[in-house]
């Protein structure tokens, strides 16, 4: 795992429309998590090209996870989908990043429940999250058969 007391790991692709909608909230998110967090996107598609930088380069931020390691240890299955884990590997928070989508094909226009950030915030009160797991609307990770 991590050397940091918690990490958010997040499904990403650009080949995801829900993905690239999110690419705001992430980085917002990112960029907001207590300097004792660590963050890291899980890239499943080895060749898939990522054409976005955030404040220089994301090459720390990326595991490339196309044998499927991580996202099996998580049961994670679509894109963008989110876990938070502690240094050993357990599991305090897995879902949606917010309430945005709601249904495959369809997004609320405005967000009423941040689930990753609620989590985020609690975790690092030392408390335990409101929500421990969402559902996650998004693109389905294929197969690594």
């Amino acid at each position: 795992m991590s050397s940091a007391p918690y990490t958010v790991f997040v499904t990403y692709s650009n080949d995801c429309p829900f993905c690239i909608r999110y690419t705001k909230t992430l980085q917002d998110i990112k960029y907001e998590l207590p300097e004792y967090w660590d963050f890291k996107f899980l890239k499943v598609i080895g060749e898939e090209e990522w054409d976005f930088d955030w404040r220089g380069s994301l090459s720390d931020d990326v595991i490339d996870d196309v044998d499927a390691i991580y996202i099996d240890r998580f049961g994670m299955d679509v894109y963008p989908q989110a876990v938070i884990a502690d240094s050993v590997g357990n599991i305090l928070y897995k879902g949606a990043i917010d309430d945005r989508a709601h249904q495959t094909g369809l997004s609320k226009f405005k967000v009423t429940k941040k689930y990753l950030q609620s989590a985020i915030t609690s975790i690092s009160k030392g408390e335990s999250p409101r929500w421990k797991h969402t559902e996650a609307v998004g693109c389905y990770i294929e197969d690594h058969e």
